[in-house]
Parts: C-alpha cells; sequence; structure tokens
C-alpha cells in the first residue's frame, strides 16, 4: 500500500523500519529515490507500530503534506 501511494506520488515522508527484510528495504529505497521521497529509517518496526497503533507494519507513507513538512523538520532537529 504504501508503495502504491511512492508510485502515485502521493506519498511526502515514507518510514521504513530498520529491521526490514534486505527486499522490502531495496524496493523501498529505490522508489524513495526514484520518486523523490524523503526517507526515513531511523526506527525500528516496534517503534513504528507503536506510533500508530499497529502491529507489523514496516513501512509507513505519510500522505498529508502539510504534516509530512512538520515531521521531516522535526526529525531535523
Amino acid at each position: 500500500m504504501a508503495l502504491e501511494q511512492i508510485k502515485h506520488k502521493r506519498a511526502h515522508l515514507v518510514f521504513l523500519a530498520s529491521d526490514a527484510l534486505q527486499n522490502t528495504t531495496k524496493r523501498i529505497t529505490d522508489k524513495s529515490e526514484f520518486y523523490q521521497v524523503k526517507l526515513n529509517h531511523d526506527f525500528t518496526t516496534d517503534e513504528l507500530n507503536q506510533a500508530i497503533g499497529t502491529l507489523n507494519r514496516k513501512v509507513i507513507a505519510v500522505t498529508d503534506k502539510s504534516f509530512a513538512t512538520m515531521m521531516i523538520r522535526e526529525l531535523e532537529q
């Protein structure tokens, strides 16, 4: 689902779990670079899941531009 958001240029920020499998990491990294989407891989699967209240999510795409901008600013500090 996140990959589709990246491909359709709806994702403005993508979180990729630092412990994601190599195939997932390569696929998401390549697509994010190609479509020029900011990619963050500073968090583990557990941290991402706790943040959004789900289980076993490896990739999260932020599609709201304002929210993504705010998150990027916070991550860079």
